[in-house]
């Protein structure tokens, strides 16, 4: 490797670390407030009590949904992995438990009258507190880690609700410092691509829309697309003489591949983003190659 291609590896590696540092700055203020207010976020909900500082995780998400309370009551308390299932990414569900969950497309009427302590997820998360059209109040059973978990709903005029979600966990072990971080930052953003998943879920059913089957299979093949669109512009910034032109379109797919996973938009804005990638990439290896030898 001569010394003009590992400079460029070295930029090209600085560009994307800072990408990714000033991405997940934003996304660590963004993600436990998303969809909620200050008024929500600052409101005493049940369960706080239950999970004192320091936390681990603490985010209250909200979702405006055009039905009744009535109407969205149904779906949240007939969730469960072996009950009406998460409404979530059932593909990332069924890798960790195969073949277990299975998003209704209905309301369950066997379903709808569940009592304290029904279990949600296996022998882990377990119902403690339910008000029909109000709130369903879950809570983790771990003795490492203590968790609760809320879905509350509250009228704000006709035909309309807003679904506030509030999760609260810490660690009721002793762990370095990095461990728990580590711990933290999966749970928050890992979890947080599921839940915001879920409330849509939950949103669409209410509304009476219902997901089409190949709809996730287009959404990671979509994502995949972006990643393969990145890989194509990296080739080009190695092997192009307008290197910059590589990176512009890698550092793009980048954000396009945050933006799917977090921003989860419609279907539609996907495929107008890799209509935008290709363009990047077709861009980048139209400057003429690098001569041989200054590529070895």
């Amino acid at each position: 490797m001569n010394r003009s291609k590992g400079f460029r590896i070295l930029v090209a590696l600085a560009a994307l670390v800072l990408v990714l540092v000033a991405a997940f700055s934003y996304l660590r203020l963004w993600v436990p407030a998303w969809g909620s207010t200050a008024e929500e976020r600052g409101r005493a909900m049940p369960g706080d009590e239950q999970v004192s500082p320091p936390l681990m995780v603490s985010w209250t998400h909200g979702i405006t949904i055009r039905a009744a309370p009535e109407a969205v009551w149904p779906w949240i308390v007939q969730m469960g992995d072996v009950r009406g299932g998460f409404y979530s990414y059932t593909f990332i569900e069924n890798f960790i438990a195969p073949e277990q969950y299975r998003n209704a497309e209905r309301i369950l009427p066997e379903l709808q009258n569940p009592v304290p302590g029904t279990a949600m997820i296996g022998e882990v998360l377990r119902m403690r507190e339910i008000q029909p059209n109000r709130h369903l109040l879950a809570a983790f059973d771990l003795p490492e880690v203590k968790m609760s978990w809320v879905w509350a709903l509250y009228p704000t005029g006709p035909q309309r609700t807003r679904l506030v979600v509030r999760l609260r966990g810490r660690a009721e072990v002793e762990a370095q410092g990095l461990l728990l971080s580590v711990g933290s930052f999966f749970v928050n953003f890992g979890g947080f691509v599921m839940e915001r998943r879920m409330m849509q879920g939950i949103k669409d059913r209410a509304e009476g829309r219902i997901e089409p089957p190949w709809y996730q299979g287009a959404e990671i093949a979509c994502w995949l697309a972006a990643f393969g669109l990145g890989l194509a512009a990296a080739v080009a910034y190695v092997g192009r003489r307008a290197w910059w032109r590589g990176l512009a379109a890698g550092l793009g797919a980048t954000l396009v591949l945050l933006w799917l996973t977090f921003g989860q938009p419609p279907l539609w804005v996907r495929l107008v983003l890799l209509l935008l990638l290709i363009a990047g990439a077709a861009w980048a290896f139209r400057s003429p190659r690098m001569p041989r030898k200054a590529r070895r």
